[in-house]
């Protein structure tokens, strides 16, 4: 599912003990996932050092990114911050999300938000 590189820093971050019993049992969590929220899984984004980031599809046709961690309590503040930054337009809308898992669903994006959006999303945080 993931390279030789990416399951190294995984390892590195999260040590072995955390990682490597999650890594065994991701293809499992990712076809629940991806049955539970209509997405056709495709590859692996080759980056990252705290999650997988798994390119999809979702039902409808639209492309999607499916990230997961093996770290509880990750996904959950992020997932907190994208749906309090979505009005803006600077980040991906939270499509899904499963706590249980660490696992959030958005949006592919196919460009990088303005930079009006950038700091109006900065103007919310620190307001």
């Amino acid at each position: 599912m993931i390279d030789a590189a990416h399951r190294a820093r995984l390892v590195a971050r999260f040590g072995a003990d955390v990682a490597e019993p999650w890594l065994a049992a991701l293809p499992v969590l990712v076809a629940r996932l991806a049955a539970g929220w209509s997405l056709r899984v495709h590859d692996a984004v080759p980056a990252g050092g705290t999650s997988v980031v798994l390119r999809c599809t979702r039902a409808d046709g639209a492309r999607a990114l499916l990230k997961l961690t093996p770290k509880p309590a990750l996904a959950g503040p992020e997932t907190d911050a994208l749906r309090a930054w979505a009005p803006t337009g600077a980040v991906p809308a939270v499509l899904a999300a499963d706590p249980a898992f660490d696992a959030v669903d958005f949006p592919e994006l196919t460009h990088l938000p303005r930079v009006a959006a950038w700091r109006e999303a900065l103007a919310l945080l620190l307001a």
